[in-house]
Protein backbone atom coordinates (compact mmCIF):
# COMPACT_ATOMS: atom_id res chain seq x y z
CA UNK A 1 0.00 0.00 0.00
CA UNK A 2 1.28 3.37 -1.17
CA UNK A 3 1.87 6.20 1.68
CA UNK A 4 -0.86 8.91 2.27
CA UNK A 5 -0.28 12.39 2.76
CA UNK A 6 -2.27 14.83 4.40
CA UNK A 7 -3.85 17.05 1.70
CA UNK A 8 -2.73 20.79 3.20
CA UNK A 9 1.36 19.03 3.17
CA UNK A 10 0.67 17.58 -0.25
CA UNK A 11 -0.39 20.79 -1.90
CA UNK A 12 2.81 22.41 0.08
CA UNK A 13 4.75 19.97 -1.88
CA UNK A 14 3.56 20.19 -5.09
CA UNK A 15 3.90 24.04 -5.22
CA UNK A 16 7.33 23.77 -3.93
CA UNK A 17 8.41 20.91 -6.96
CA UNK A 18 6.76 23.44 -9.46
CA UNK A 19 9.47 25.66 -8.19
CA UNK A 20 7.96 28.49 -6.10
CA UNK A 21 9.92 29.99 -3.54
CA UNK A 22 7.28 32.80 -2.28
CA UNK A 23 3.72 32.77 -1.18
CA UNK A 24 2.27 35.94 -1.30
CA UNK A 25 -1.02 36.46 1.42
CA UNK A 26 -3.30 38.00 4.17
CA UNK A 27 -4.47 34.61 5.75
CA UNK A 28 -8.12 33.90 7.42
CA UNK A 29 -9.92 30.87 8.97
CA UNK A 30 -10.30 29.07 5.61
CA UNK A 31 -6.27 29.62 5.18
CA UNK A 32 -5.02 27.79 8.08
CA UNK A 33 -4.87 24.16 6.60
CA UNK A 34 -2.25 25.70 4.26
CA UNK A 35 -0.86 27.87 6.93
CA UNK A 36 -0.52 25.31 9.28
CA UNK A 37 1.72 23.05 6.00
CA UNK A 38 3.61 26.19 5.84
CA UNK A 39 4.28 26.48 8.94
CA UNK A 40 5.48 22.47 9.48
CA UNK A 41 7.52 22.46 6.18
CA UNK A 42 9.81 25.68 7.59
CA UNK A 43 9.59 26.66 3.67
CA UNK A 44 8.58 28.10 1.26
CA UNK A 45 8.91 31.95 3.00
CA UNK A 46 5.29 33.70 3.42
CA UNK A 47 5.31 37.23 2.77
CA UNK A 48 2.05 38.95 4.37
CA UNK A 49 0.13 42.03 2.87
CA UNK A 50 -2.25 43.72 4.96
CA UNK A 51 -4.98 44.18 2.45
CA UNK A 52 -5.44 41.59 -0.54
CA UNK A 53 -4.93 44.26 -3.09
CA UNK A 54 -1.32 44.56 -1.85
CA UNK A 55 -0.76 40.40 -1.55
CA UNK A 56 -1.97 39.61 -5.29
CA UNK A 57 -0.17 43.18 -6.53
CA UNK A 58 3.35 41.78 -4.82
CA UNK A 59 3.06 38.34 -6.35
CA UNK A 60 2.15 40.10 -9.60
CA UNK A 61 5.65 42.14 -9.61
CA UNK A 62 7.70 39.22 -7.83
CA UNK A 63 6.36 37.12 -11.22
CA UNK A 64 7.05 39.40 -13.59
CA UNK A 65 10.75 40.14 -12.05
CA UNK A 66 10.98 36.01 -11.74
CA UNK A 67 9.64 35.81 -15.13
CA UNK A 68 8.03 32.39 -13.49
CA UNK A 69 4.39 31.81 -11.75
CA UNK A 70 3.85 33.05 -8.43
CA UNK A 71 1.53 32.02 -5.76
CA UNK A 72 -1.02 34.22 -3.83
CA UNK A 73 -3.00 33.11 -1.01
CA UNK A 74 -6.45 34.96 -0.51
CA UNK A 75 -9.10 34.73 2.06
CA UNK A 76 -12.01 33.42 0.82
CA UNK A 77 -14.50 35.49 -0.92
CA UNK A 78 -14.07 38.89 0.63
CA UNK A 79 -10.00 38.23 -0.11
CA UNK A 80 -10.52 37.79 -3.13
CA UNK A 81 -13.00 40.29 -4.19
CA UNK A 82 -10.30 42.50 -2.15
CA UNK A 83 -7.83 41.57 -4.73
CA UNK A 84 -9.87 41.89 -7.88
CA UNK A 85 -8.64 45.15 -9.08
CA UNK A 86 -5.10 43.73 -9.46
CA UNK A 87 -6.45 40.38 -10.58
CA UNK A 88 -7.64 42.52 -13.71
CA UNK A 89 -4.38 44.68 -13.74
CA UNK A 90 -2.63 40.71 -14.02
CA UNK A 91 -5.08 39.59 -16.81
CA UNK A 92 -4.62 42.47 -18.89
CA UNK A 93 -0.82 42.27 -18.28
CA UNK A 94 -0.59 38.48 -18.94
CA UNK A 95 1.36 38.04 -15.29
CA UNK A 96 1.39 34.15 -14.49
CA UNK A 97 0.09 34.04 -11.18
CA UNK A 98 -1.32 31.12 -9.77
CA UNK A 99 -4.03 32.95 -7.50
CA UNK A 100 -5.42 30.86 -4.30
CA UNK A 101 -8.73 31.10 -1.66
CA UNK A 102 -9.78 29.05 1.20
CA UNK A 103 -12.95 27.59 0.75
CA UNK A 104 -15.41 26.73 3.66
CA UNK A 105 -15.84 22.73 4.56
CA UNK A 106 -17.80 21.56 1.57
CA UNK A 107 -20.02 19.59 4.28
CA UNK A 108 -22.37 22.61 5.05
CA UNK A 109 -21.59 24.38 2.39
CA UNK A 110 -25.37 24.01 1.26
CA UNK A 111 -26.43 26.13 4.21
CA UNK A 112 -24.29 29.18 2.69
CA UNK A 113 -21.95 29.72 5.42
CA UNK A 114 -20.15 32.98 6.65
CA UNK A 115 -17.67 33.71 4.27
CA UNK A 116 -18.92 31.33 1.17
CA UNK A 117 -19.65 31.93 -1.90
CA UNK A 118 -19.14 30.48 -5.68
CA UNK A 119 -15.03 31.84 -5.83
CA UNK A 120 -15.08 29.89 -9.28
CA UNK A 121 -17.64 32.15 -10.96
CA UNK A 122 -16.38 34.78 -9.21
CA UNK A 123 -12.52 35.01 -10.55
CA UNK A 124 -13.16 33.38 -13.76
CA UNK A 125 -13.76 36.66 -15.71
CA UNK A 126 -10.04 37.19 -15.20
CA UNK A 127 -8.55 34.30 -14.99
CA UNK A 128 -7.34 31.89 -17.83
CA UNK A 129 -8.52 28.77 -16.01
CA UNK A 130 -10.28 28.09 -12.75
CA UNK A 131 -10.91 25.08 -10.49
CA UNK A 132 -12.21 24.14 -7.19
CA UNK A 133 -10.94 21.18 -5.51
CA UNK A 134 -13.40 18.39 -5.08
CA UNK A 135 -11.57 15.83 -3.83
CA UNK A 136 -8.68 15.28 -2.05
CA UNK A 137 -6.83 13.04 -4.59
CA UNK A 138 -7.14 15.97 -6.80
CA UNK A 139 -5.02 18.02 -5.46
CA UNK A 140 -1.35 17.02 -7.37
CA UNK A 141 -3.42 17.01 -11.01
CA UNK A 142 -4.98 20.41 -10.19
CA UNK A 143 -2.25 22.35 -9.31
CA UNK A 144 0.16 20.86 -11.92
CA UNK A 145 -2.28 21.97 -14.45
CA UNK A 146 -2.62 25.31 -12.42
CA UNK A 147 0.96 26.17 -13.11
CA UNK A 148 1.13 24.60 -17.02
CA UNK A 149 -2.02 26.68 -17.72
CA UNK A 150 -0.38 29.77 -16.23
CA UNK A 151 2.85 29.31 -18.09
CA UNK A 152 1.48 28.86 -21.32
CA UNK A 153 1.59 31.64 -23.96
CA UNK A 154 -0.46 33.57 -23.50
CA UNK A 155 0.50 33.52 -19.96
CA UNK A 156 -1.83 34.67 -16.87
CA UNK A 157 -3.39 34.11 -13.57
CA UNK A 158 -5.26 31.12 -12.86
CA UNK A 159 -7.93 30.31 -10.02
CA UNK A 160 -7.97 27.21 -7.72
CA UNK A 161 -10.07 27.12 -4.53
CA UNK A 162 -9.06 25.04 -2.12
CA UNK A 163 -12.01 23.85 0.57
CA UNK A 164 -10.85 23.79 4.40
CA UNK A 165 -11.86 20.14 4.84
CA UNK A 166 -10.26 18.37 1.77
CA UNK A 167 -7.13 20.10 2.56
CA UNK A 168 -7.18 18.20 6.10
CA UNK A 169 -7.95 14.77 4.41
CA UNK A 170 -5.77 11.71 3.61
CA UNK A 171 -4.26 11.50 0.01
CA UNK A 172 -2.40 8.59 -1.67
CA UNK A 173 0.78 9.17 -3.38
CA UNK A 174 1.97 12.56 -4.48
CA UNK A 175 3.22 15.35 -6.17
CA UNK A 176 2.85 14.93 -9.93
CA UNK A 177 6.33 16.12 -12.34
CA UNK A 178 5.73 19.29 -13.45
CA UNK A 179 4.84 19.99 -17.06
CA UNK A 180 7.33 22.15 -19.22
CA UNK A 181 6.24 23.37 -22.30
CA UNK A 182 8.89 23.85 -24.92
CA UNK A 183 9.26 27.51 -26.02
CA UNK A 184 7.24 27.94 -29.75
CA UNK A 185 10.10 27.53 -32.57
CA UNK A 186 11.07 29.98 -35.44
CA UNK A 187 7.66 31.28 -37.49
CA UNK A 188 6.82 29.07 -40.62
CA UNK A 189 9.44 29.57 -43.34
CA UNK A 190 6.98 31.03 -46.47
CA UNK A 191 5.69 33.76 -43.24
CA UNK A 192 9.16 35.40 -42.78
CA UNK A 193 10.14 35.34 -46.38
CA UNK A 194 6.94 37.54 -47.29
CA UNK A 195 7.30 39.50 -44.07
CA UNK A 196 11.04 40.17 -44.81
CA UNK A 197 9.68 41.38 -48.67
CA UNK A 198 7.45 43.63 -47.34
CA UNK A 199 10.16 44.77 -44.90
CA UNK A 200 12.97 44.90 -47.65
CA UNK A 201 10.39 46.86 -50.14
CA UNK A 202 9.68 49.59 -47.66
CA UNK A 203 10.17 53.07 -48.32
CA UNK A 204 9.32 54.11 -44.42
CA UNK A 205 9.40 51.06 -41.81
CA UNK A 206 8.57 51.05 -38.36
CA UNK A 207 8.40 48.86 -35.65
CA UNK A 208 5.94 48.97 -32.68
CA UNK A 209 7.48 46.58 -29.82
CA UNK A 210 5.79 44.82 -26.90
CA UNK A 211 5.90 43.49 -23.63
CA UNK A 212 6.88 39.78 -24.78
CA UNK A 213 10.04 41.59 -26.71
CA UNK A 214 11.82 41.69 -22.87
CA UNK A 215 9.69 39.03 -21.96
CA UNK A 216 11.08 36.77 -24.08
CA UNK A 217 14.91 38.23 -24.26
CA UNK A 218 14.63 39.27 -27.67
CA UNK A 219 15.68 42.82 -27.04
CA UNK A 220 18.85 42.68 -28.80
CA UNK A 221 17.64 40.90 -31.90
CA UNK A 222 14.89 43.65 -32.24
CA UNK A 223 17.97 46.63 -31.90
CA UNK A 224 20.00 44.83 -34.56
CA UNK A 225 16.49 44.45 -36.97
CA UNK A 226 15.77 48.06 -36.11
CA UNK A 227 19.18 49.33 -37.09
CA UNK A 228 19.13 47.18 -40.42
CA UNK A 229 15.89 48.63 -41.40
CA UNK A 230 17.06 52.14 -39.99
CA UNK A 231 13.43 51.77 -38.48
CA UNK A 232 12.37 53.86 -34.99
CA UNK A 233 11.05 51.38 -32.53
CA UNK A 234 7.87 52.73 -30.59
CA UNK A 235 6.52 50.63 -27.60
CA UNK A 236 3.16 49.66 -27.12
CA UNK A 237 0.36 51.59 -25.35
CA UNK A 238 0.55 51.11 -21.78
CA UNK A 239 3.76 49.22 -22.01
CA UNK A 240 4.85 47.30 -18.51
CA UNK A 241 8.36 46.13 -20.15
CA UNK A 242 11.30 48.08 -22.19
CA UNK A 243 11.87 46.19 -25.29
CA UNK A 244 15.45 48.28 -25.70
CA UNK A 245 17.76 50.10 -23.89
CA UNK A 246 15.38 53.85 -23.54
CA UNK A 247 18.65 55.61 -24.67
CA UNK A 248 19.12 53.71 -28.03
CA UNK A 249 19.12 56.42 -30.63
CA UNK A 250 16.38 54.58 -32.87
CA UNK A 251 13.86 54.15 -29.57
CA UNK A 252 11.12 56.77 -30.50
CA UNK A 253 9.24 56.17 -27.39
CA UNK A 254 5.83 55.00 -25.82
CA UNK A 255 2.43 55.33 -28.02
CA UNK A 256 -0.44 56.99 -26.72
CA UNK A 257 -4.34 54.76 -26.30
CA UNK A 258 -5.43 57.23 -28.70
CA UNK A 259 -6.15 56.00 -32.22
CA UNK A 260 -5.63 59.32 -34.07
CA UNK A 261 -2.76 59.73 -32.25
CA UNK A 262 -1.16 56.41 -32.69
CA UNK A 263 -1.95 57.40 -36.79
CA UNK A 264 0.16 60.81 -36.03
CA UNK A 265 3.06 59.15 -34.19
CA UNK A 266 3.38 56.12 -36.82
CA UNK A 267 3.70 59.48 -39.32
CA UNK A 268 4.16 58.01 -43.20
CA UNK A 269 4.97 54.70 -42.57
CA UNK A 270 4.09 52.11 -45.24
CA UNK A 271 5.03 48.91 -43.58
CA UNK A 272 4.29 48.25 -40.13
CA UNK A 273 6.12 45.24 -37.98
CA UNK A 274 4.18 44.36 -34.47
CA UNK A 275 6.43 42.31 -32.31
CA UNK A 276 5.61 40.77 -28.98
CA UNK A 277 2.57 42.98 -28.19
CA UNK A 278 -1.20 43.97 -28.46
CA UNK A 279 -2.70 46.40 -31.30
CA UNK A 280 -3.60 48.01 -29.36
CA UNK A 281 -4.96 48.74 -26.62
CA UNK A 282 -7.04 51.86 -26.51
CA UNK A 283 -8.47 54.42 -23.79
CA UNK A 284 -11.15 57.01 -24.44
CA UNK A 285 -12.84 58.47 -26.07
CA UNK A 286 -13.72 56.20 -28.98
CA UNK A 287 -12.49 57.01 -32.14
CA UNK A 288 -13.47 55.04 -35.08
CA UNK A 289 -11.39 53.67 -37.89
CA UNK A 290 -7.62 51.99 -37.99
CA UNK A 291 -4.90 53.83 -36.07
CA UNK A 292 -2.37 52.87 -38.74
CA UNK A 293 -1.32 55.21 -42.04
CA UNK A 294 -3.40 54.67 -44.67
CA UNK A 295 -2.43 51.95 -46.66
CA UNK A 296 0.53 50.31 -44.85
CA UNK A 297 1.01 46.53 -44.61
CA UNK A 298 1.30 45.52 -41.03
CA UNK A 299 3.18 42.10 -39.85
CA UNK A 300 2.40 41.11 -36.21
CA UNK A 301 4.95 38.54 -34.84
CA UNK A 302 3.89 37.08 -31.69
CA UNK A 303 4.91 33.77 -29.74
CA UNK A 304 0.83 33.45 -28.70
CA UNK A 305 -1.22 33.41 -31.93
CA UNK A 306 -4.46 34.70 -29.83
CA UNK A 307 -2.61 38.66 -30.17
CA UNK A 308 -2.31 38.73 -33.93
CA UNK A 309 -5.42 39.70 -35.70
CA UNK A 310 -7.63 40.36 -32.89
CA UNK A 311 -8.69 43.26 -33.44
CA UNK A 312 -7.40 45.05 -36.90
CA UNK A 313 -6.54 42.75 -39.64
CA UNK A 314 -2.35 42.23 -40.79
CA UNK A 315 -1.01 41.68 -43.70
CA UNK A 316 0.81 39.15 -42.30
CA UNK A 317 0.78 37.09 -39.21
CA UNK A 318 3.55 35.19 -37.89
CA UNK A 319 3.10 32.96 -34.56
CA UNK A 320 6.77 31.82 -33.23
CA UNK A 321 9.47 32.53 -30.98
CA UNK A 322 10.50 36.05 -31.34
CA UNK A 323 14.45 35.57 -30.98
CA UNK A 324 14.56 33.32 -33.99
CA UNK A 325 11.83 35.41 -35.94
CA UNK A 326 13.54 39.00 -34.98
CA UNK A 327 16.80 37.65 -35.59
CA UNK A 328 16.36 35.88 -39.02
CA UNK A 329 14.30 38.99 -40.55
CA UNK A 330 17.14 41.37 -38.86
CA UNK A 331 19.70 38.87 -41.38
CA UNK A 332 17.42 39.11 -44.02
CA UNK A 333 17.50 42.87 -44.03
CA UNK A 334 21.40 42.50 -44.34
CA UNK A 335 23.82 45.12 -42.83
CA UNK A 336 23.90 48.95 -43.72
CA UNK A 337 20.80 48.06 -46.17
CA UNK A 338 19.03 51.52 -44.81
CA UNK A 339 21.95 53.86 -43.71
CA UNK A 340 20.23 57.26 -45.04
CA UNK A 341 17.41 56.25 -43.26
CA UNK A 342 19.04 55.46 -40.41
CA UNK A 343 20.78 58.73 -39.72
CA UNK A 344 17.41 60.36 -40.74
CA UNK A 345 15.52 58.68 -38.27
CA UNK A 346 17.99 58.85 -34.95
CA UNK A 347 18.64 62.48 -35.97
CA UNK A 348 14.72 63.32 -35.65
CA UNK A 349 14.16 61.28 -32.54
CA UNK A 350 17.46 63.08 -31.34
CA UNK A 351 16.22 66.26 -31.50
CA UNK A 352 12.75 65.30 -30.02
CA UNK A 353 14.65 64.41 -26.71
CA UNK A 354 16.64 67.66 -27.15
CA UNK A 355 13.51 69.83 -26.86
CA UNK A 356 11.95 67.79 -24.18
CA UNK A 357 15.12 67.95 -22.23
CA UNK A 358 15.34 71.83 -22.89
CA UNK A 359 11.77 72.40 -22.05
CA UNK A 360 11.97 70.99 -18.78
CA UNK A 361 15.18 72.39 -17.70
CA UNK A 362 13.94 75.91 -18.24
CA UNK A 363 10.69 75.71 -16.51
CA UNK A 364 10.80 77.82 -13.56
CA UNK A 365 7.25 77.10 -12.04
CA UNK A 366 6.74 76.69 -8.58
CA UNK A 367 5.67 74.16 -8.18
CA UNK A 368 7.17 72.65 -11.16
CA UNK A 369 5.58 70.91 -13.93
CA UNK A 370 5.95 66.61 -14.01
CA UNK A 371 8.34 67.07 -16.45
CA UNK A 372 10.87 69.20 -15.09
CA UNK A 373 10.88 68.05 -11.49
CA UNK A 374 11.27 64.32 -12.60
CA UNK A 375 14.13 65.28 -15.82
CA UNK A 376 16.06 66.57 -12.84
CA UNK A 377 15.38 63.44 -10.39
CA UNK A 378 15.76 61.50 -12.49
CA UNK A 379 19.64 61.48 -12.40
CA UNK A 380 18.76 59.26 -8.98
CA UNK A 381 17.43 56.45 -10.79
CA UNK A 382 19.86 55.93 -13.49
CA UNK A 383 21.00 52.51 -13.01
CA UNK A 384 18.11 51.46 -10.99
CA UNK A 385 14.75 49.44 -11.37
CA UNK A 386 11.84 51.88 -11.96
CA UNK A 387 8.20 50.60 -10.97
CA UNK A 388 6.06 52.82 -12.67
CA UNK A 389 2.55 53.79 -11.85
CA UNK A 390 2.18 57.74 -12.06
CA UNK A 391 -0.51 57.81 -14.56
CA UNK A 392 -0.90 61.21 -15.51
CA UNK A 393 2.95 62.18 -15.64
CA UNK A 394 3.71 58.87 -17.25
CA UNK A 395 4.76 60.41 -20.20
CA UNK A 396 7.48 62.70 -18.61
CA UNK A 397 8.96 59.69 -16.70
CA UNK A 398 8.80 57.79 -20.30
CA UNK A 399 10.97 60.30 -22.08
CA UNK A 400 12.80 60.67 -18.91
CA UNK A 401 13.67 57.12 -19.65
CA UNK A 402 15.85 58.15 -22.29
CA UNK A 403 17.58 60.65 -20.52
CA UNK A 404 18.35 58.69 -17.46
CA UNK A 405 17.89 54.79 -18.57
CA UNK A 406 17.38 52.53 -15.59
CA UNK A 407 18.30 48.82 -15.42
CA UNK A 408 14.65 47.80 -15.62
CA UNK A 409 11.59 49.20 -15.81
CA UNK A 410 8.14 47.80 -15.02
CA UNK A 411 4.57 49.94 -15.57
CA UNK A 412 1.24 49.90 -15.20
CA UNK A 413 -0.43 47.73 -17.46
CA UNK A 414 -4.08 49.00 -17.23
CA UNK A 415 -5.98 52.27 -15.35
CA UNK A 416 -6.66 50.27 -12.30
CA UNK A 417 -4.84 52.10 -9.47
CA UNK A 418 -3.29 50.80 -6.81
CA UNK A 419 -0.64 48.19 -8.54
CA UNK A 420 2.34 50.10 -8.18
CA UNK A 421 2.92 50.10 -4.78
CA UNK A 422 2.56 46.14 -4.04
CA UNK A 423 4.52 45.41 -7.67
CA UNK A 424 7.52 47.32 -6.07
CA UNK A 425 7.47 45.13 -3.02
CA UNK A 426 7.36 42.02 -5.23
CA UNK A 427 10.26 43.28 -7.60
CA UNK A 428 12.38 44.27 -4.41
CA UNK A 429 12.06 40.60 -3.19
CA UNK A 430 13.20 39.00 -6.54
CA UNK A 431 15.77 41.77 -6.84
CA UNK A 432 17.40 41.42 -3.49
CA UNK A 433 20.51 43.55 -3.18
CA UNK A 434 19.27 46.17 -5.72
CA UNK A 435 17.52 49.27 -5.05
CA UNK A 436 14.34 49.86 -6.69
CA UNK A 437 12.69 53.08 -7.88
CA UNK A 438 8.68 53.05 -7.19
CA UNK A 439 7.20 56.19 -9.00
CA UNK A 440 3.48 56.50 -8.06
CA UNK A 441 1.34 59.86 -8.11
CA UNK A 442 -0.53 60.67 -4.64
CA UNK A 443 -3.67 59.15 -5.79
CA UNK A 444 -2.61 55.84 -7.01
CA UNK A 445 -0.21 55.64 -3.65
CA UNK A 446 -3.42 55.60 -1.10
CA UNK A 447 -5.09 52.39 -2.91
CA UNK A 448 -2.38 50.22 -1.45
CA UNK A 449 -0.88 52.52 1.42
CA UNK A 450 -0.63 49.25 3.46
CA UNK A 451 2.00 48.27 1.68
CA UNK A 452 4.16 50.60 2.99
CA UNK A 453 4.34 48.47 6.35
CA UNK A 454 5.09 45.28 4.51
CA UNK A 455 8.45 47.11 3.01
CA UNK A 456 9.43 48.40 6.26
CA UNK A 457 8.83 44.55 7.74
CA UNK A 458 10.97 42.88 5.25
CA UNK A 459 13.00 45.73 5.02
CA UNK A 460 13.05 46.25 1.01
CA UNK A 461 15.30 48.43 -0.76
CA UNK A 462 12.47 50.56 -1.90
CA UNK A 463 12.33 54.18 -2.68
CA UNK A 464 8.51 55.41 -3.09
CA UNK A 465 8.79 58.95 -4.77
CA UNK A 466 4.88 60.15 -4.14
CA UNK A 467 4.23 62.97 -7.04
CA UNK A 468 1.75 65.12 -5.40
CA UNK A 469 -0.29 67.04 -7.32
CA UNK A 470 -3.23 66.92 -4.57
CA UNK A 471 -5.47 65.11 -6.74
CA UNK A 472 -6.78 62.70 -9.48
CA UNK A 473 -5.14 64.74 -12.32
CA UNK A 474 -5.97 62.78 -15.24
CA UNK A 475 -9.69 62.70 -14.31
CA UNK A 476 -9.70 66.56 -13.77
CA UNK A 477 -8.22 66.58 -17.02
CA UNK A 478 -10.93 64.22 -18.30
CA UNK A 479 -13.93 66.88 -17.33
CA UNK A 480 -11.63 69.81 -18.75
CA UNK A 481 -11.55 67.61 -22.91
CA UNK A 482 -15.07 66.55 -22.21
CA UNK A 483 -15.89 70.40 -22.30
CA UNK A 484 -18.88 70.67 -19.90
CA UNK A 485 -19.76 73.91 -17.71
CA UNK A 486 -18.23 71.92 -14.65
CA UNK A 487 -14.49 71.48 -16.21
CA UNK A 488 -14.69 74.46 -18.23
CA UNK A 489 -15.28 76.44 -14.42
CA UNK A 490 -12.30 74.42 -12.99
CA UNK A 491 -14.95 72.15 -10.74
CA UNK A 492 -13.76 68.69 -10.07
CA UNK A 493 -16.28 66.80 -7.56
CA UNK A 494 -14.70 63.57 -6.17
CA UNK A 495 -11.04 64.74 -7.25
CA UNK A 496 -9.50 66.92 -4.85
CA UNK A 497 -7.67 65.18 -2.37
CA UNK A 498 -6.49 68.68 -0.50
CA UNK A 499 -8.77 68.75 2.21
CA UNK A 500 -7.65 67.74 4.91
CA UNK A 501 -4.06 67.87 3.08
CA UNK A 502 -2.37 63.89 3.41
CA UNK A 503 0.73 63.81 5.72
CA UNK A 504 2.77 62.12 4.33
CA UNK A 505 5.80 62.45 6.41
CA UNK A 506 3.42 61.20 9.32
CA UNK A 507 1.85 58.54 7.07
CA UNK A 508 5.68 57.21 6.14
CA UNK A 509 6.94 57.38 9.76
CA UNK A 510 3.26 55.65 11.01
CA UNK A 511 4.65 52.85 8.38
CA UNK A 512 8.25 52.80 9.83
CA UNK A 513 9.75 54.63 6.62
CA UNK A 514 12.45 57.20 6.79
CA UNK A 515 11.44 60.48 5.33
CA UNK A 516 12.41 63.18 2.89
CA UNK A 517 10.41 66.07 0.60
CA UNK A 518 12.22 67.83 -2.43
CA UNK A 519 12.41 71.31 -1.43
CA UNK A 520 13.20 72.84 -5.15
CA UNK A 521 14.00 70.89 -8.33
CA UNK A 522 17.85 72.30 -8.58
CA UNK A 523 17.81 69.72 -5.22
CA UNK A 524 15.71 66.75 -6.62
CA UNK A 525 18.32 63.92 -7.39
CA UNK A 526 20.46 64.87 -4.45
CA UNK A 527 17.49 64.22 -1.98
CA UNK A 528 16.84 61.22 -4.17
CA UNK A 529 20.12 59.73 -3.65
CA UNK A 530 20.56 60.81 -0.36
CA UNK A 531 17.75 58.83 0.73
CA UNK A 532 18.39 56.02 -1.57
CA UNK A 533 22.01 55.88 0.07
CA UNK A 534 20.49 53.84 3.35
CA UNK A 535 19.17 50.44 3.66
CA UNK A 536 15.46 49.64 3.52
CA UNK A 537 12.75 51.49 2.79
CA UNK A 538 11.96 55.43 2.17
CA UNK A 539 9.48 57.62 0.95
CA UNK A 540 10.29 60.80 -0.85
CA UNK A 541 7.56 63.66 -1.34
CA UNK A 542 7.46 65.32 -4.47
CA UNK A 543 5.03 68.39 -5.43
CA UNK A 544 4.46 68.61 -8.87
CA UNK A 545 1.78 71.14 -10.44
CA UNK A 546 -1.27 70.02 -11.74
CA UNK A 547 -1.81 70.00 -15.53
CA UNK A 548 -1.85 67.07 -17.71
CA UNK A 549 -2.85 67.53 -21.58
CA UNK A 550 -4.03 64.73 -22.99
CA UNK A 551 -1.85 63.99 -26.24
CA UNK A 552 -2.76 65.39 -29.72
Amino acid sequence: MGTTRVGRDLFVDCIVGEGVDAVFGNPGTTELPVMEALAARGEPPYYLGLQEIVCLGMADGYAQATGRPAVVNLHASPGLGNAMSNLYNAWRGRTPLVVTAGQQDTRFNLQEPLLFSDLVRQASQYCKWTWEIRRADEIPAAVRRAFKEAATPPTGPVFLSLPMDLLDGEVAGGPQPPTRLAPPGPPDPGALEAAAGFLSDARSPVIVAGDRVDREGAKSELAALASALGAPVWNEPYSQRLPMAPDHPLFAGFLPTLGPVIKDRLGDADVVLIAGGEAFLMYPPFEPGSPFPDGAAVIHLDSSPQEIGRIFPVDSGMVGDLRAALGALAGAAGPGAAEDRRRAVTERIGKAREQFAAAASSDGSDPPGAGALLFALSEAWRGHIIVDETVSSAASVQRCCSHSPPSERYGHRTGGLGWGLPAALGVALARPGERVFCLLGDGAALYAVQGLWTAARYGLDITFVILDNSGYEIIRAGMRRQGGPAGSAGIYPGMDIDDPPIDWAALARGFGLRYAEIKDVAGAAEAASELSAGEGPALLRAPIAPGFQFPS
